[in-house]
């Protein structure tokens, strides 16, 4: 807008100076007109006298438009009468006429677009704003189309804006209803929540009594349970014991089938069969005077045989093992099967999983876990080196309270050999 109101501008001030050169040219004009007028009114009479002032005068207007007309741009009027002998009194009167125009036209060159290049005339001056007022004014009508054009976009964008408006506030005003009503249905659900949360709480604090009470009975039953578990585990041990010792002095258990006792070896009658192991220490007893039992001394297994085992007398009592002599073990009773449990893996050629079918194979039980029925638990090795230790096992403990032998996995090997 600032460059169209500069060249606004200066249309305007060519325009002015044009209309003062006219104005002056022809106020100047008017003047003289007037003058001799004025003088061939008062001439009228001397007709003669004035003509060849007239013709002179003529003669003067000739050549002052001859001199200034090119400056203006017109051309000389054709009826003007030429006379070539009269000059210098019109070009004295035309020069200042001439040096103004020359000074307008030298002006407004440094003012258009190419200031080197000075107008001709004053026509040739005033095409140059002419066209550019007509190049803006085509510019200016563009500028007015684009301006309706943008005028007509925003009413559009603005109906748009309108209508969003009110869609706008037609939802929101059905949000805020919806809002209240989820606010009213959801405090509604608090307050029922809340009711069934207090009675929750008081079935809570019900049940809480009733388990604090049934805890109390629980522990009294466990502390009662626990008494009676010692005494079940005594009264396991007691008889245990005294199997034990039934076994060692009233029943037999094989016989002495020879004996030597330089060389301190025995053979007996009790074999792999009856799952007799290495290292067992029987009780050597021979009838006395009366029926009565003669402790003769022990001996220990130290090879099992499928048809006989053999011995070595290790402790020598009264009188001389021999043939015919009676064995007495508290750990080993021919009559009864025998009760076999396992902790860990065992190592070596014989896996838990060999032993077990060989043992079963043989008559032998497997109990999963130790009770008092267990015979021998068998002791292995850790799956995880990072485990619990064997040793604290409850099998373990169990086999320690019942009074259960516990033996090694090299220990068995006697059992597997048969």
């Amino acid at each position: 807008m600032s460059s169209v109101s500069s060249q606004r501008g200066a249309v305007s001030l060519l325009v002015l100076i044009l209309v003062l050169i006219v104005t002056l040219i022809f106020g100047v004009l008017w003047f003289t007109q007037m003058t001799e007028n004025e003088k061939l009114v008062g001439e009228a009479e001397a007709a003669k006298k004035g003509s060849a002032a007239s013709t002179a005068q003529m003669e003067f207007y000739r050549d002052y438009y001859a001199t200034v007309a090119p400056l203006i741009g017109g051309g000389v009027p054709t009826s003007v009468p030429w006379d070539t002998t009269v000059t210098e009194p019109a070009a004295i009167v035309a020069d200042g006429v001439v040096k103004t125009l020359n000074g307008v036209l030298e002006g407004i060159g440094q003012q258009v677009d190419a200031p080197s290049e000075r107008p001709a005339s004053l026509v040739a001056a005033l095409d140059v704003p002419i066209t550019r007022v007509k190049a803006l004014k085509g510019q200016l009508s563009a500028k007015d189309q684009d301006i309706a054009r943008l005028k007509a976009e925003n009413e559009s964008q603005a109906s748009q804006i309108s209508q969003a408006a009110t869609a706008h506030a037609e939802e929101k005003a059905r949000m805020q209803s919806e809002f209240e009503g989820n606010v009213s249905r959801l405090t509604n659900q608090l307050a029922e929540v809340r009711t069934q949360n207090d009675d929750v709480q008081g079935k809570i604090r019900n049940v809480s009594t009733e388990l604090d009470t049934a805890r109390e009975n629980f522990n009294k039953e466990k502390q009662a349970l626990l008494v009676d578990k010692k005494d079940m585990e005594s009264t396991v041990r007691a008889v245990k014991s005294e199997q034990r010792i039934k076994r060692a002095t009233v029943t037999s258990d094989g016989m002495v089938l020879s004996a030597d006792p330089t060389s301190g070896r025995v053979f007996i009658d009790v074999t792999g069969k009856q799952m007799l192991r290495r290292g067992t220490r029987f009780r050597v007893f021979g009838n006395g005077k009366g029926g009565e039992r003669i402790h003769k001394g022990w001996v220990t297994v130290t090879d099992v045989r499928p048809d006989m085992s053999e011995a070595r007398i290790d402790e020598n009592g009264t009188g001389t093992i021999g043939a015919g002599d009676w064995l007495y073990s508290p750990l080993f009773d021919a009559k009864e099967s025998v009760t076999f449990a396992f902790l860990g893996q065992l190592p070596g050629r014989y896996t838990r999983d060999v032993a077990t079918r060989i043992l079963a194979a043989a008559g032998a039980k497997i109990g999963e876990k130790v009770d008092v029925n267990t015979t021998f638990l068998v002791l292995g090795e850790k799956e995880d080196a990072e485990g619990e230790e064997l040793t604290a096992s409850a099998d373990y403990k169990n086999a320690m309270l019942w009074g259960v032998e516990v033996i090694r996995a090299q220990d068995l090997t006697p059992f597997l050999k048969q």
